[in-house]
């Protein structure tokens, strides 16, 4: 299950091991746009740092044209760009492409490519994790169980490749072909996959 925090209060609401489960900022707004209410229509005035809306039904925001405000969409990504929200998948195994934080065998988290994101989103959770270990009176989280995916063991091993080509797999590929100016790169990289990814990505 997918939801955002407010970085400042993440630490009193999950336990230290939730961090290893941090999604990556451009994961995180891919699945804001599923859970949440993006749509400027439905509020009176959206502020910084206001979680948004829990979608009830289906969404109803439309992304704006380039060169137009998104009020909503705009300030979720910025603010998830540099920490200020979270998202956390609580329910999904650790995964190399979308967790960048790991809980290692001594109960400290790692941040293992760390350049790949803004340093207040690096800092801020190496921060909080500390407050929520001191917290808990030091009691020390277990090592994240890490699984790290290649392209290329996805076609030796069949059970993986049933996990990573499905749409959400594609999705999380179109988002990382944007994020890193490759779109093209990573839409071959679906197709490559096969099964559902293909698809997935066009969405």
């Amino acid at each position: 299950m997918f939801r955002l925090y407010r970085s400042r209060e993440f630490h009193k609401e999950c336990l230290p091991s939730d961090y290893a489960l941090i999604v990556t900022p451009t994961d995180a707004l891919e699945q804001t746009k599923i859970y949440y209410d993006l749509n400027p229509d439905n509020y009176r005035r959206y502020e910084p740092f206001q979680i948004p809306n829990r979608l009830l039904n289906m969404q109803t925001w439309i992304p704006a044209q380039r060169g137009y405000a998104d009020p909503v969409y705009d300030i979720v990504k910025s603010e998830l760009e540099v920490g200020w929200l979270i998202g956390v998948d609580i329910v999904s195994n650790w995964c190399s492409f979308r967790n960048p934080f790991y809980i290692d065998e001594n109960g400290q988290l790692v941040c293992e490519n760390a350049a790949r994101y803004h340093e207040w989103f690096v800092h801020g959770v190496m921060s909080s994790y500390q407050d929520a270990v001191a917290n808990r009176r030091d009691e020390q989280p277990p090592a994240t169980r890490r699984i790290k995916y290649s392209f290329s063991e996805s076609f030796k091993n069949p059970q993986v490749t049933k996990t990573i080509n499905s749409k959400a797999a594609g999705r999380l590929l179109a988002a990382g072909g944007i994020y890193n100016g490759n779109v093209e790169g990573f839409s071959q990289a679906a197709q490559q996959l096969g099964g559902d990814a293909p698809a997935g990505y066009k969405q």
